[in-house]
């Protein structure tokens, strides 16, 4: 009998003892849920508690911090209009600009295509996500950038402003044929059409190539009319024939 006892006895206090261990690692764990540790190495850009604030656990997902893994590795989501996204495709290189440095143009690549599309006041928008190298820090998270996408690229190219594109003497200019054009240079005689053939355009110049081209020449891109005629003075677009003189029919 006494054996028996014994027996239970250390049944009982080794339960006992693990009922203890049990309790313990649970109290430790307990513990450890009191301390928040970032699950990553990176920079607080958000933090929404104050120390000694009591954290709610019923919340859904409660945010304590927003932390940045690496600041030197950056993206930047794009807002595409439609009629522009079928021209963009993975790799295709960026150059931005923030305001924060005016002077300054970053550079980039198309990482990402969203297939997801916005609808913002009958709008519709695609966003593009584009990877930046930030190893200098300059660019900080919500910054507003401003994005041009290469399409397509000349290198070594002659540029003429599109307004010497537009320009004719007499004002009327017939339509040009695609990938064609003319511009107007000043000559020992006067004005002098040149016929050229036109290329990529950004919008304010354009690639041109044709015979008499040169780097330095200077395009005709309108007249001005501020300045009153001189006396004596003639007009270069007039016919030679009326230069100076009498006015045909005059006295």
């Amino acid at each position: 009998m006494e054996l028996e006892t014994a027996r239970a006895g250390a049944v009982t206090a080794s339960a006992q003892v693990r009922a203890a261990e049990v309790a313990v690692e649970r109290a430790r764990r307990n513990r450890d849920y009191a301390v928040i540790t970032s699950p990553i190495d990176g920079t607080v850009l958000v933090r929404d508690v104050e120390v000694g604030q009591t954290v709610n656990a019923g919340m859904s997902a409660p945010r304590l911090y927003l932390i940045a893994g690496d600041l030197s590795r950056m993206r930047i989501l794009v807002d595409v209009d439609e009629s522009d996204i079928g021209r963009l495709a993975p790799g295709q290189p960026v150059r931005f600009t923030v305001q924060a440095w005016p002077d300054r143009t970053f550079e980039g690549t198309v990482r990402e295509v969203r297939l997801q599309s916005v609808v913002t006041e009958n709008v519709v928008t695609y966003t593009v996500v584009v990877d930046v190298d930030n190893a200098d820090r300059a660019l900080l998270p919500g910054m507003t950038a401003t994005v041009d996408f290469v399409v397509r690229e000349a290198r070594e190219a002659l540029l003429v402003p599109n307004a010497a594109l537009r320009f004719s003497p007499d004002g009327l200019r017939p339509a040009p044929r695609t990938g064609e054009g003319t511009v107007w240079v000043q000559g020992e005689g006067g004005l002098r059409a040149v016929p050229v053939t036109v290329g990529l355009t950004d919008g304010r110049s354009t690639v041109v190539q044709g015979d008499g081209l040169a780097e330095g020449l200077r395009v005709v891109t309108g007249v001005s009319s501020d300045a009153s005629p001189r006396q004596g003075a003639t007009n270069p677009f007039q016919p030679t024939s009326q230069r100076g003189g009498r006015r045909p029919g005059g006295f």
